[in-house]
């Protein structure tokens, strides 16, 4: 790896921006941030370019039914970029910050109503910063749930097939 370079004041504000979730071919990155023009505290955030030696656009808020007045953040993209699956303390969860997906038809398609992804995945701590594997059949998530070695640990959840559930 080379020395990071910062994608400046497009990408870039003053609010914080966090969690970069990029798509498999480059071009689109996914985060979450406060800054201004948002749902909420956190909402998730998405800036295109047209190659990868390309500057990257105006980041384009999600909007509904993605972000919400709540907490809104954590997103990972799947590599084929039709699930994204994100944390939100939305109501609907288990306690703190629940891990939630959301799926498209092709890329072009919006984004469906976000499904909680239960207690199997999900804790009454909280439960962020999703990973998908590239085979989409691992979810990676680091947690503050009861079980681990710390403040906040790294958990995973396999799946046999990306049709079965987590």
């Amino acid at each position: 790896f080379g020395e990071p370079t910062n994608l400046g004041s497009v990408v870039n504000s003053s609010s914080t921006e966090r969690m970069p979730s990029v798509s498999a071919d480059g071009l689109t990155l996914y985060f979450s941030s406060n800054r201004p023009g948002g749902q909420g505290n956190h909402d998730i955030w998405i800036t295109e370019r047209m190659t990868k030696d390309g500057e990257w656009g105006t980041p384009e808020n999600l909007g509904p039914p993605i972000n919400t007045p709540y907490i809104d953040s954590h997103p990972s993209i799947s590599l084929d970029g039709l699930t994204l699956i994100f944390a939100s303390n939305r109501p609907g969860g288990s306690g703190g910050e629940d891990l939630w997906v959301t799926t498209r038809a092709a890329a072009s398609e919006p984004w469906s109503e976000p499904i909680n992804l239960g207690p199997t995945v999900n804790s009454s701590s909280r439960d962020l910063g999703p990973c998908i594997s590239a085979d989409g059949l691992e979810l990676f998530v680091h947690s503050t749930r009861s079980g681990g070695q710390g403040d906040q640990d790294i958990w995973v959840t396999i799946r046999t097939t990306t049709s079965d559930p987590w």
